[in-house]
């Protein structure tokens, strides 16, 4: 993982990160929450992205219709808004938290 990657997921500037890293910057409780919320949502998006590529591809190649790969595929896709969701809410929680 990048720290652009974390950074985004976690809500914070990639400069910030880096600070972080290089002992640059006196981390408040608040950032270090965010990181460490950011870390398993960021594995799971990663996880539900594989699939829904896995299925964009199997769709792609496929010759008939399999309802069971639709219906598991509109599962994940809404599994994959909801985990968004929650990231752009953390996200946003930060942001407020980092500005105070």
């Amino acid at each position: 993982m990048t720290q652009a990657q974390l950074a985004e997921k976690a809500g914070l500037q990639r400069t910030h990160i880096s600070r972080i890293e290089a002992g640059k910057y006196a981390v408040t409780l608040e950032t270090i929450q965010a990181i460490a919320e950011a870390l398993p949502l960021m594995l799971e998006l990663a996880e539900v992205e594989k699939k829904i590529a896995e299925y964009d591809a199997r769709f792609a190649n496929a010759t008939e219709y399999n309802a069971d790969d639709y219906k598991a595929y509109d599962e994940l896709k809404s599994r994959y808004d909801h985990l968004m969701h929650e990231w752009e809410k953390a996200s946003y929680e930060v942001e407020i938290t980092e500005n105070q």
